[in-house]
């Protein structure tokens, strides 16, 4: 039959197996702070690549909406907003659009 009673230990084996806990509780904290660091870091990267991000993706989508019909007239209107008279600014676009025509070099006849 088998004896079911633990054997002592002697204190040599004790102190080699002990453990430092300050020792062990240090590292940790080390790994953790290290941890934060980066996780600090690399918010900080997200935050610029979203940004960098999103700026592309407003100049693709702005110079998708300049190849649209009503991309180029808010860009003609926006270009000739200043020197187009209140009255004329305030009116139908159907009459903005004339004068544009009539004001813009872009339009001029060469024949």
């Amino acid at each position: 039959m088998a004896s079911n009673k633990r054997k002592k230990k002697d204190n040599s084996d004790e102190e080699s197996d002990e453990v430092d806990w300050e020792m062990e509780c240090r590292k940790k904290v080390r790994q953790l702070e290290e941890a934060y660091d980066e996780r600090l870091v690399m918010a900080s990267k997200t935050g610029r690549l979203e940004w960098e991000l999103k700026r592309a993706n407003d100049q693709l989508l702005g110079s998708k909406s300049m190849l649209s019909a009503r991309g180029v007239i808010e860009w003609l209107e926006e270009r000739h907003d200043r020197e187009m008279p209140d009255s004329v600014r305030r009116d139908v676009r159907h009459d903005r659009w004339k004068w544009i025509f009539d004001n813009d070099p872009t339009f001029r006849n060469e024949g």
